[in-house]
């Protein structure tokens, strides 16, 4: 006999919610790369990525929403094992794979040390770690799955191109949207190194 599973069996689009851990860099350079991605956007057309604000992406993934307090937690206890640092960016980079085109970081250990301890923290708060990539390479996306016109633009007019700035890392921005999943809203910023009684 096969038994159907009923709905309190199944978890529910609306009991999800989508979470984004990023970086969030200097204003400046939020200025600098908002208007690469509108010349792009001029010159070559609408494009995935396109109005977002510049950013370090981390990871992203769905979570049961009554899981949101563990996912918090976890993420405070990996940032008191992170202190404040420095990136520099330093030209660009290209992910053929999907069509993606972004700015390169110099010195990408302190960016990736923080990824680790954040994953550590996640699976003791048994978070599901399903989302986690295979292989973490930090980047400043301009552009992710552009047509191949696009790519192949981005290609032209950024390969070998100089370009540096750096900003200081500060704190940690975790972000979130519910279905239908159009809109992010800020959750937290979590300063690095501080201790979680002070936000929790």
């Amino acid at each position: 006999m096969i038994i159907q599973p009923t709905l309190p069996n199944l978890i529910k689009r609306s009991d999800l919610s989508e979470y984004l851990v990023l970086i969030n860099p200097s204003d400046a350079v939020k200025t600098e790369v908002g208007e690469m991605k509108r010349k792009f956007f001029r010159e070559h057309g609408t494009y995935e990525g396109q109005n977002s604000s510049a950013h370090v992406s981390l990871m992203s993934f769905f979570q049961l929403e009554d899981r949101e307090d563990k996912l918090v937690y976890a993420a405070c206890e990996a940032m008191k094992q992170c202190q404040e640092f420095d990136v520099f960016l330093n030209g660009f980079g290209f992910f053929p794979s999907n069509n993606t085109f972004f700015i390169d970081i110099l010195d990408k250990q302190p960016i990736i040390h923080l990824y680790h301890q954040l994953r550590i923290q996640l699976f003791r708060q048994l978070v599901s770690l399903s989302f986690l990539r295979n292989g973490f390479l930090p980047h400043m996306t301009i552009g992710r799955a552009v047509s191949s016109m696009q790519y192949l633009n981005a290609l032209r007019e950024y390969d070998g191109k100089a370009y540096t700035n750096n900003f200081r890392v500060f704190y940690l921005t975790i972000l979130k949207r519910k279905a239908p999943f159009r809109v992010w809203d800020k959750l937290i910023d979590i300063p690095l190194g501080n201790p979680v009684q002070e936000l929790w």
